[in-house]
């Protein structure tokens, strides 16, 4: 018997679960999904097909279906969405229901140092992952398993499921079973203790297994990357080993520094950590020595972790979108050439005045960086007063500056774009600081940090900055660089020129601003291709 199913979710998964549902006979009135490989081999394949928007409730007019399948779908369906299936709504599950109900559930597994683990196909009822069961395999995990491995097998494990499931269905009525025992769900919002940071009074074997769940190999990782702090930083660690000789030294002494590798002592065992970079993704180990005895994190800073995590992980999901829309900017003045002996740069800075209020002067910055580039949108590191507030006593996992984006119209009045930016300001605010692993943590997708930074609070260090403009300690305006990247006097002429530019923009003249920035845009890029290298000569003022 030959039955239609609309699919939606996103991945691998969905799309062999499709072709095993026409293999088996059935047919498919719909598939909405975000997956581009999913897209092209519907469109390919003649099978209706829609972009499924993550921001959108599930559209399905007119359409009419035996059954409808979740895949890899992280969307909660809507109650009359799942009612429109004429026989089920059926969810594939990546573990064992209900011990593992909710998200992630394969690297809370590993964190658990459960020994096995399993996959479901489960009705869809208006609560989540709460409906009877269709089909449920166990199996068991492999020893040094990771998140990503074990990700691969529950997805195997589906498809197999789903084959047998969808013969059955040619059959006649699929049995069902009410699900058993205790319910435990895991939040979207639920993270790793102090966001994976790792514990020395722990037992080695229990470290390890945190930092195999935290293992998401090349895609993106949902939950954060396991960390050692050092009491002023954080080093991010990608694999981790108990060794088999312990050493029996205080817990967190270090035994070793081997280039990208610690070995630390813990409560229970040693420990080799591998993989290790700084919190930029730059390998290699810096300012640990063996010997050093490795802090624990006091009570009042992990409060501070239990008191945030939820918001923090709820700010993730504007991070997220944030980092994968950006607009970077690259300045046309001279820059320095790249000397063969490196010596270490010194900053730079230049007086501007002054500070108009903040989102003036990001809307102005912003539309400045628009003017000088020709980009309709531009993107920088934004930082303020409330951002540094907000990340008080996290400052080594929380990033207060922040990716900041506007779409800066040619012509768009003073109050306009000011009004635009002010409201990416406030919603950055509410989002919160930004895991400083988050960027590292997008899988494939390689996003390079901003080099263009605005920071409206006192910052110490400018150095990962092209150039900052930034508030000094008493509200004054400055430009920072160093003289790797520009020399004093293509800075000088460069705060020149933005301070003519602020001026004029807080005056609320953006006619002319427009009018000049147009003119000295024009002449600076092309005096700059035609091989000018004095600062002034990249500009022309307008009569």
């Amino acid at each position: 018997m030959s039955s239609s199913a609309v699919f939606t979710g996103d991945g691998s998964l969905l799309l062999r679960c499709a072709q095993a549902w026409l293999a088996a006979g059935h047919r498919i009135e719909r598939i909405a999904t975000r997956s581009d490989p999913v897209l092209r081999w519907a469109r390919e394949n003649g099978v209706s097909v829609v972009n499924a928007d993550a921001d959108a409730p599930l559209a399905l007019a007119g359409t009419a279906f035996d059954y409808l399948f979740s895949v890899s779908n992280l969307q909660v369906l809507r109650p009359d969405l799942i009612a429109r299936a004429r026989v089920m709504a059926i969810n594939f599950h990546d573990g064992p229901l209900p011990r593992y109900a909710g998200l992630h559930v394969t690297s809370w597994a590993l964190m658990a140092r459960e020994y096995t683990h399993g996959i479901t196909w489960h009705e869809m009822t208006a609560r989540v992952h709460a409906g009877r069961i269709v089909r449920q395999v166990t199996f068991d995990i492999a020893v040094n398993e990771t998140a990503l491995g074990l990700m691969t097998r529950c997805h195997e494990a589906g498809l197999a499921a789903f084959e047998d499931m969808a013969q059955d269905i040619a059959r006649g009525p699929l049995a069902l079973a009410a699900q058993s025992n205790e319910r435990r769900y895991f939040s979207r919002d639920l993270r790793p203790g102090a966001l994976g940071t790792l514990d020395w009074h722990q037992a080695a074997t229990e470290l390890a297994a945190l930092v195999r769940g935290l293992d998401y190999g090349h895609c993106p990782n949902p939950l954060a990357l396991p960390k050692v702090w050092t009491g002023t930083g954080i080093v991010l660690i990608r694999t981790a080993s108990p060794l088999l000789r312990p050493s029996y030294a205080e817990p967190g002494t270090v035994l070793r520094v081997d280039g990208d590798t610690l070995h630390v002592a813990t409560a229970l065992g040693d420990l080799s950590l591998g993989g290790c970079t700084d919190a930029d993704g730059n390998a290699g180990v810096r300012g640990i020595a063996a010997g050093q005895v490795l802090p624990t994190l006091p009570p009042a800073v992990r409060q501070r972790f239990a008191d945030r995590i939820t918001s923090i992980a709820r700010g993730e999901i504007r991070w997220r979108r944030a980092w994968s829309e950006l607009a970077p900017v690259e300045l046309p003045y001279p820059r320095e050439l790249p000397c063969e002996v490196q010596a270490a740069p010194s900053e730079l800075r230049a007086a501007l005045g002054t500070a108009p209020e903040a989102s003036v002067t990001a809307a102005a910055f912003m539309a400045w960086l628009a003017e000088l580039t020709g980009q309709p949108r531009v993107s920088l590191a934004y930082s303020d007063a409330e951002l540094v507030a907000q990340a008080g006593g996290l400052e080594s996992w929380l990033s207060v500056m922040v990716p900041l984006s506007a779409d800066i119209a040619r012509g768009a009045s003073q109050a306009a774009l000011v009004n635009a930016v002010s409201s990416e300001i406030a919603a950055c605010r509410v989002a919160g600081p930004c895991p400083r692993d988050l960027r590292l943590r997008l899988g494939e997708r390689q996003v390079p940090p901003l080099r263009i930074g605005l920071a409206l609070a006192p910052v110490d260090d400018a150095s990962g900055f092209d150039l900052l403009l930034a508030c000094d300690a008493n509200g004054q305006l400055e430009v920072r660089s160093n003289d790797s990247v520009f020399s004093a006097e293509t800075l000088n002429a460069l705060a020149s020129h933005l301070a003519l530019w602020l001026g004029a923009f807080d005056a609320g003249d953006r006619m002319a601003v427009s009018l000049n920035g147009a003119d000295l845009r024009y002449a600076g890029l092309s005096a700059y291709r035609a091989g000018a290298n004095s600062p002034d000569a990249l500009w022309t003022r307008p009569t």
